[in-house]
């Protein structure tokens, strides 16, 4: 699932979410809502996340 490897890989990275969102353009506010499973991600949205994570398309969106 999407949000568990987004947690797993900050989590490993020790990337917060502040962090992460700023590294995206994401605002924190959506990006708490992905990691929380409470919002659908679009693909150009994943794209981001995966570049910012250091991550693969597949790694993260294995669907």
């Amino acid at each position: 699932m999407l949000k568990n490897r987004i947690q797993e890989v900050m989590w490993l990275k020790r990337i917060t979410q502040d962090d992460l969102s700023k590294r995206t353009g994401i605002k924190q506010s959506y990006l708490s809502e992905i990691i929380s499973g409470e919002r659908n991600v679009q693909i150009t949205t994943a794209q981001k996340l995966a570049k910012a994570l250091g991550k693969s398309m597949d790694y993260l969106w294995p669907y």
